[in-house]
C-alpha cells in the first residue's frame, strides 16, 4: 500500500467511473463489499485431467475471511496465455503478448470452514487441447507419470507446469489480515503442488461516508463558500486523527490558489 499513488489523476477518474482497473486495484477495496480479486499461479509439478486446484484463505481466529462469491456472473475463472509471457508486472498487469485462452474447468465448489463460511473455492480441471500446450517436454512428462499411475487409466494434461495463469474471483472483503493457500490434488486426493500458505492477501478499508452542506442557497463567482462536512465512519473502522480532503475543480481554501486544471488536496 504504500507505493500506491493515491491522489494520481488515474486514481480521481477511477472513483468518478471514468476509468476502470484492469488488473490490480488503484486503491484499496471496502469491506463488506464484492471485489475482484486475482491471483497469478505456476505450479513446479503439472496437472492432469480431473485434478483439483484449490483456493482457501485463513483470517485470525475470531475474524471473518473473505468469503467468494458463485452467483451467475461472478463465478470464478482460470485463462492461460496462448502467446508470449513474461510474467506480471509491478502495477499486476499481466504481461500476456498473445489471447487469454479459459482453463477447462469441469466443476467447482465452494468451500467452507467450521461454522459454515465460504473461505475459498476448489476447481476441478478437464484436459487442455493439444494446440495450447507450449512445451512436448510436458507431454513426455505426463506419459511417464501415467505409466505410474497404473489403476487411474489414460488421463491427458489439464496445466503445465511452469506456466503462468491467472485465477480471478470475486469476494466479500474483509479487513482482517489474510494469507491464501494455493495448493493442487490429484485425482486421488494426494497433495502434488502447494505454496505453504505463505501468500498474504490484499488490503481492505471499511467504506466511509461525506456528506458536504453549503451553508448558503447562492454565491456570487470567486466568493468564499463556507460548507459543513459531515463524515459517517464505517463498519470496524479504526480511529483516525486526519482526514485529507480533494477538492473539487476550481476551489481551492481561503488563501490558496489552484493551477488551471489542477485539484489541491487540504
Amino acid at each position: 500500500a504504500n507505493n500506491l499513488q493515491l491522489w494520481s489523476e488515474r486514481v480521481v477518474e477511477h472513483w468518478m467511473g471514468v476509468q476502470l482497473d484492469s488488473v490490480s486495484p488503484l486503491l484499496p477495496c471496502h469491506t463488506n463489499t464484492l471485489a475482484r480479486f486475482e491471483i497469478f499461479v505456476k505450479v513446479s509439478r503439472f496437472i492432469l485431467e480431473g485434478d483439483a486446484i484449490i483456493f482457501t484463505n485463513s483470517v485470525p481466529f475470531g475474524q471473518a475471511p473473505w468469503e467468494p462469491s458463485t452467483e451467475a456472473g461472478y463465478e470464478p475463472e482460470m485463462v492461460m496465455c496462448l502467446g508470449s509471457h513474461g510474467g506480471v508486472a509491478e502495477n499486476g498487469t499481466w504481461l500476456c503478448s498473445g489471447d487469454l485462452q479459459p482453463v477447462n474447468v469441469t466443476s467447482q465448489s465452494v468451500i467452507r470452514n467450521s461454522v459454515g463460511i465460504g473461505i475459498g473455492v476448489q476447481l476441478v480441471l478437464g484436459a487442455m487441447r493439444p494446440e495450447f500446450v507450449l512445451s512436448q517436454e510436458s507431454l513426455l512428462q505426463v506419459s511417464g507419470a501415467l505409466q505410474l499411475e497404473g489403476d487411474l487409466g489414460s488421463r491427458d494434461l489439464a496445466m503445465e507446469a511452469d506456466r503462468d495463469y491467472r485465477l480471478r474471483l470475486w469476494l466479500r472483503a474483509s479487513p482482517a489480515p489474510t494469507l491464501w493457500t494455493i495448493r493442487t490434488e490429484d485425482a486421488r486426493g494426494f497433495l502434488s503442488n502447494t505454496n505453504d500458505g505463505l501468500l498474504p492477501g490484499v488490503l481492505a478499508v471499511p467504506e466511509m461516508s461525506i456528506t458536504v452542506t453549503p451553508l448558503l442557497t447562492r454565491s456570487p463567482p470567486e466568493s468564499a463558500v463556507w460548507v459543513r462536512i459531515h463524515i459517517l465512519t464505517g463498519q470496524e473502522q479504526s480511529q483516525f486523527s486526519r482526514l485529507q480532503l480533494l477538492m473539487p475543480y476550481g476551489f481551492s481554501p481561503v488563501g490558496a490558489d489552484a493551477e488551471a486544471g489542477k485539484r489541491l488536496i487540504v
